[in-house]
């Protein structure tokens, strides 16, 4: 890995100074078998060591060497640090660091020696960070090699809670009260209050459900894009990732020669300049978050008159029926997403796979129907032996 001709080549030397403690060894056994020695396990947590890949290729730069996978062990790194025998493991439960001290040592200086191997690692991986991996990072991200984590289904979830919760903000309740009751305008200004409080409610659920689409919407097009018949190839990935979602759903789907995806798209907008923007960005285009003063008029928002076509302006600016189209044109788009437009998109995202913007991947991922289908149920047996690190 860091030899000749390799990506890390002469990267590794000024990490190999920072974790000069950190000795290679063979086998992880001492080379003094007249010490009596006895084993402590030590708990890495997720704060000390957040990519454990990362910290296994930081101990190989040092010299160090991989024992191999174990069942429940993806990989194990002996070493020894200030004469005593250390490894170095990533189970299925978390990273593990193991101590071979002396029988003499009490806990609190096996305790003191693994604090001290771990801040010694940890200030290796920080320069290797900057040496080895954000250089490698640059080269493979210029090359469009990217891998996009799939959280499409964490971001529907979001989008289907508050969904629901709007919708059930729908129906005022009806108040028993008639003019002959003694306390009838108590119960009059309460009723009045409860529907106020509901409308708002309703509002509030309703922005956020708009909001949550819109950023499960971003993130399905993103990874649905080497399915698409776009060029992954022809694009600037990170230009493309970081384009909002309109520009996603062009490059992605065809607005100029298909006219469903370009209706859908042209009611998409008006929802997103209306509602979207300004409960996301603070601020909409149209005007009616900024004003001007006139004299003889007061503070005048720029939009004019047009301010009735902003819910800013709107005790109710959803309504049964205004709440009914948007969640018609959200269900619309979800049906065009999952459909054939797509290619096998569907069946992937919705599987939980990341997506691979490799060239190889993406040829597998425009397979016909059945190939891809047998792809799919090859790609999730190994995702089960990776995640339970069945080897």
């Amino acid at each position: 890995m860091f030899g000749e001709g390799g990506i890390y080549e002469g990267k590794a030397d000024r990490v190999r100074r920072v974790g000069a403690a950190i000795n290679p060894v063979a086998h992880g056994q001492s080379t003094d078998k007249t010490v009596k020695r006895r084993l402590v396990h030590i708990d890495v947590s997720s704060e000390q060591v957040p990519l454990p890949a990362i910290a296994r290729t930081t101990l190989l730069a040092l010299g160090c060497s991989d024992a191999g996978r174990f069942e429940k062990v993806a990989w194990r790194v002996p070493f020894d640090f200030e004469g005593i025998p250390c490894a170095l493991e990533d189970q299925k439960l978390g990273v593990n660091l193991y101590l071979w001290v002396p029988d003499e040592w009490d806990d609190p200086a096996a305790t003191s020696l693994g604090d001290r191997v771990m801040a010694t690692l940890q200030r290796a991986i920080r320069v290797a960070e900057t040496d080895i991996f954000y250089p490698a990072i640059k080269s493979e991200v210029k090359r469009g090699r990217l891998i996009l984590k799939n959280n499409v289904a964490d971001l529907q979830r979001a989008y289907l809670y508050f969904r629901m919760l709007a919708e059930e903000k729908g129906s005022s309740t009806p108040q028993n009260a008639s003019p002959g009751d003694d306390e009838f305008m108590s119960r009059w200004i309460d009723g009045v209050n409860r529907e106020l409080r509901r409308v708002q409610e309703r509002r509030y659920l309703s922005d956020s459900m708009i909001v949550a689409f819109f950023a499960y919407l971003e993130r399905y097009l993103a990874l649905a894009l080497p399915f698409s018949g776009a060029d992954p190839a022809s694009l600037d990935l990170i230009r493309f990732l970081a384009a909002p979602w309109g520009e996603k759903f062009k490059t992605v789907l065809d607005v100029v020669h298909a006219r469903e995806p370009k209706l859908l798209y042209d009611r998409l907008l008006r929802i997103a300049e209306t509602f979207r923007n300004p409960r996301a960005h603070g601020h909409d285009k149209m005007g009616s978050t900024s004003a001007v003063y006139l004299e003889g008029v007061g503070a005048v928002p720029l939009m004019l008159t047009g301010i009735e076509e902003t819910p800013a302006f709107k005790l109710d600016p959803f309504g049964e029926q205004g709440l009914d189209d948007i969640k018609s044109v959200f269900d619309d788009v979800e049906v065009l997403m999952m459909g054939p437009a797509l290619g096998n998109a569907a069946r992937w995202i919705t599987g939980g796979f990341d997506v691979s913007l490799y060239a190889e991947d993406i040829e597998s991922y425009r397979l016909p129907p059945a190939e891809f289908e047998a792809f799919c149920s090859r790609s999730a047996d190994e995702w089960e032996r990776q995640q339970n690190m069945d080897w």
